[in-house]
């Protein structure tokens, strides 16, 4: 029986094919979501095999996860996060709902139930692998669908930690020059556009806003273009927001960016944040439904020797129609993605240097490296690195605003990845650092209980008992935990004699052994 809705192998490399990128590196196309399709074909289930985008799989899996949780009795604590409920066996939320105090957008407050609700912060990511594994549903997801999940919430739950700071305010309006100057701007905005004096097209040739938060120096830290008026094949009407830039990158500044125009109610569609430019269908509704099946359109007026500015989505302009395009499949005249500052001069230029630094935003005469800032893939010059840390465990070049160094062995890695201590208060690359740096911590501040071989906090957790050596026919001092001292006691292990607790009794007095007085503290 047929499963898939593919059109033969065409279809295929379509959808999750290998794609070449302008350095000459390969990757494959929505390998996540590959990877997702080939685990559910597997588990036989076929209703969700033929998703087509990301945004279709992780509202499934999202309420899959949700679901599972309140299926099982073995969850009883609720956590409470951005309006959804899960549920764990060790942590739960009280009434911030997860939101720091110190007002850390990154991290989750939470509850630990095991040391009586005592109140902690938890990287948002780890948070999360947490709560998708207390699931049965989500145990058995592959890893890098949890991987994906994990960083793409960090953004969330960042954005919508920042949308309770007073600090950003949102801007929209028709200053298109101030959100491509950089010196209006904070830090590097990675857009081709800035600086180059062609923001006159969105008042020239199109009807168009411009969008942008603002912080507390009323510098822009995150900006879009707003399209007001944007039709589908059957002449209906929406509000988009074209592809999002932040400050270095940083889409969490993107979400909340969206996040304030659909607080205010002013958009109905939007780019998924750090898509690059060649995905123009990678469009959700409010809701996050995935509208990359429809063909969107603006009207444009624009004559092939006036001012362009360089479309991430409407790209496809029909010149005669005065209409450009999402897509390219009802034909067209020119393409409008191009540096160049017209159609005319884009398609007369044949002296642009290969090697452009997408990071930089400059062309280079060195080899490109692949480099990821915030997860979007894009090149940078070999020699000029610096702002990059190599991650092992991804064998990628990340930037230093995405990673942590490990605080046992140096290495990096995502922040989303990292093992994090709630003894040290450290962040690590992998567990066994994690464990390793416990344990010599534990061992230079904690208290050690002889009896149950492991380390207590305070000095206060333990007491002291008389433990009995047949070899040296002593009582020796040694000590235990006050809870494990009750335990004993009650299962009828540990005796009390004169203020004194022992393990051992005479058999012929049913008293302490008669040489008490030879305590040894060795």
């Amino acid at each position: 029986m047929l499963r898939f809705d593919f059109n033969g192998f065409e279809g295929f490399k379509e959808r999750f094919g290998i794609q070449e990128h302008g350095n000459g590196s390969k990757s494959r196309k929505n390998k996540i979501l590959l990877a997702f399709v080939k685990d559910q074909f597997l588990k036989k289930n076929y209703e969700v095999i033929n998703f087509t985008s990301m945004t279709e799989m992780q509202a499934h899996v999202w309420q899959q996860i949700l679901t599972s949780g309140t299926q099982s009795d073995n969850l009883p604590y609720r956590v409470e996060l951005m309006g959804d409920t899960f549920y764990s066996d060790l942590y739960s939320t009280d009434s911030y709902c997860g939101i720091c105090e110190d007002h850390s957008c990154a991290s989750i407050r939470y509850c630990n139930m095991e040391q009586s609700g005592r109140v902690y912060k938890m990287k948002a990511g780890k948070m999360l692998h947490h709560l998708i594994d207390a699931t049965e549903y989500g145990r058995e997801l592959p890893e890098p669908v949890k991987r994906w999940l994990e960083e793409d919430f960090t953004q969330r739950w960042t954005s919508y930690c920042m949308g309770m700071l007073p600090e950003n305010r949102l801007i929209v309006n028709d200053d298109f020059k101030r959100i491509y100057d950089a010196d209006s701007c904070v830090g590097c905005f990675h857009s081709c556009m800035v600086d180059q004096d062609h923001h006159p097209f969105y008042k020239n040739a199109v009807e168009a806003k411009a969008a942008f938060l603002v912080n507390e120096d009323d510098l822009v830290i995150a900006r879009a273009i707003l399209w007001p008026k944007v039709y589908d094949e059957d002449g209906n009407e929406y509000r988009y927001l074209d592809r999002q830039y932040a400050t270095d990158g940083n889409q969490v500044l993107m979400r909340a960016l969206i996040d304030e125009l659909l607080k205010t109610d002013q958009i109905d569609i939007y780019k998924v944040p750090g898509c690059g430019c060649g995905e123009a269908n990678a469009i959700v509704d409010k809701d996050g439904k995935s509208m990359s099946h429809k063909t969107f359109h603006v009207e444009c007026s624009l004559e092939t020797d006036e001012c362009l500015s360089y479309q991430d989505t409407f790209k496809w302009y029909d010149y005669n129609a005065e209409k450009s395009y999402n897509s390219g499949r009802y034909g067209y005249s020119y393409t409008l993605d191009t540096t160049s500052y017209s159609i005319d001069a884009e398609y007369s230029d044949d002296d642009e240097p290969e090697n452009y630094d997408e990071y930089h935003q400059e062309y280079v005469d060195s080899e490109l490296t692949t480099v990821y800032v915030n997860g979007e893939e894009m090149t940078c010059a070999s020699d000029w690195l610096d702002d990059f840390r190599w991650v092992d465990s991804q064998d990628e070049y990340h930037h230093k605003d995405n990673v942590i160094k490990c605080s046992r062995c140096g290495n990096y890695e995502l922040i989303g990845e990292v093992c994090s201590s709630e003894i040290t208060g450290k962040d690590y690359c992998c567990e066994d650092c994690r464990d390793a740096d416990e344990k010599e911590y534990k061992e230079t501040n904690w208290y050690f209980s002889d009896f149950d071989q492991t380390y207590y906090k305070t000095l206060e957790e333990l007491t002291i008992f008389n433990c009995w050596s047949p070899e040296l026919q002593v009582y020796l001092e040694r000590t235990i935990s006050r809870i494990t001292l009750k335990e004993m006691v009650d299962r009828g292990l540990m005796f009390l004699f004169a203020g004194e607790y022992c393990n051992a009794l005479d058999p012929q007095t049913n008293k302490p052994y008669s040489k008490t007085t030879a305590v040894c503290n060795s």
